[in-house]
């Protein structure tokens, strides 16, 4: 088969192309969104094929049933007649249809495009949040509008409960995490702080833990889940605030993960927060994701901020899932890089000119 692309302002037109040097015949295998080296031929690429013609013996051909002479007076032929013209009218509408939804792109869309994409959000997301920002009724520039139409996908949310815990892979940044809360939520306030370590997976977690408690001259109890029971039992009139810290767990432990399910929910009131690292693959985070759901996460707390080059893919895989984001983790500083979440600061985060930088050392 011959594979050829052509390029133009509009599918249609590409295709129209395609048709007048290759004729009738031709098929069309795909249409894209052309590489950036080649937009300047068009902003829609579509691939086609023909099959190669091939050698054809020298046969009479066998006749065809010539259709009868009053065709609709014969049942089979009108209905045969009237099925390729219900065809032949679907493949016109859905070939409209395709050719309004690949409109040609203004050019403020190409720079919230580019700009998105340079963020770290993947072409295809991209493309499906400016086409459903294109279609809010309101008035405005489509910047606008995407600004808008963010507002209502993105969810951040804070905490609200006295007894939280921090979940998520090795490495995330869980237990810095614990402590910063523990400044903004419990001693900025004067209440009563209990550290609960559940980490009996790496090595020094609950010493770090407890001389952090004694610090901050907070309580700290050493605890366990095996068998998913929670040991000590730990009652609410204990404490002010109660911060719950959790092992790193890979992803072939599922049996301890579900026993630390099992184990948290044995805490009344308790809301948790899964940590990731914004300088993870989208792969990677998506699976952890799934991983962690049997925690069932009331909140997503991201932690690396200024060790990522772009944050686009963790905000828009937060998105994806529908978890809310809390807290934004911007360095190791205690307790001043951990930031509050909100819808203002995502979308500033996707939408800016310029690229938030680090703002603390790694």
């Amino acid at each position: 088969m011959i594979r050829k692309s052509y390029f133009a302002n509009t599918m249609e037109q590409a295709f129209a192309k395609a048709r007048q040097e290759l004729g009738e015949d031709v098929l069309l295998l795909e249409s894209r969104r052309p590489p950036a080296s080649n937009r300047a031929q068009g902003g829609f690429e579509v691939v086609v094929g023909l099959d190669e013609p091939k050698p054809v013996a020298v046969t009479t051909p066998p006749r065809r049933p010539a259709p009868p002479a009053d065709a609709n007076a014969d049942p089979q032929w009108k209905s045969l007649l009237a099925e390729v013209s219900g065809l032949r009218q679907q493949l016109m509408r859905m070939s409209s249809a395709l050719c309004a939804s690949n409109a040609t792109p203004d050019p403020e869309s190409e720079v919230l495009l580019e700009r998105l994409e340079d963020r770290g959000v993947s072409a295809e997301t991209a493309t499906a949040w400016l086409k459903a920002a294109s279609e809010r009724p309101e008035t405005g520039s489509v910047a606008e509008k995407l600004r808008s139409f963010l507002g209502g996908e993105l969810k951040t949310s804070q905490t609200a409960s006295n007894a939280l815990a921090v979940v998520g892979p090795a490495g995330a940044g869980k237990t810095t995490a614990l402590v910063k809360l523990a400044f903004q939520l419990g001693l900025n306030q004067g209440k009563r702080i209990t550290f609960l370590s559940l980490d009996d997976a790496r090595i020094g977690a609950a010493e770090q833990l407890k001389a952090c408690a004694a610090i901050l001259g907070a309580n700290f109890v050493q605890g366990d889940y095996s068998g998913g029971a929670l040991r000590p039992p730990i009652k609410a009139g204990e404490y002010d605030l109660l911060l719950v810290d959790t092992p790193g767990l890979t992803p072939s432990e599922g049996d301890a993960r579900h026993d630390l399910a099992h184990a948290l929910a044995q805490i009344d009131g308790l809301e948790v927060l899964l940590v990731l690292t914004a300088s993870t693959r989208t792969a990677d985070l998506r699976s952890a994701m799934q991983r962690w759901q049997v925690m069932k996460p009331d909140h997503l707390l991201i932690t690396h901020m200024d060790e990522a080059g772009s944050h686009g893919h963790v905000i828009a895989l937060a998105a994806e899932g529908g978890l809310p984001v809390s807290y934004l983790g911007w360095g190791r500083q205690i307790p001043e890089d951990l930031e509050p979440a909100s819808r203002e600061k995502l979308i500033q985060l996707l939408l800016a000119e310029e690229k938030r930088t680090s703002v603390a050392a790694a």
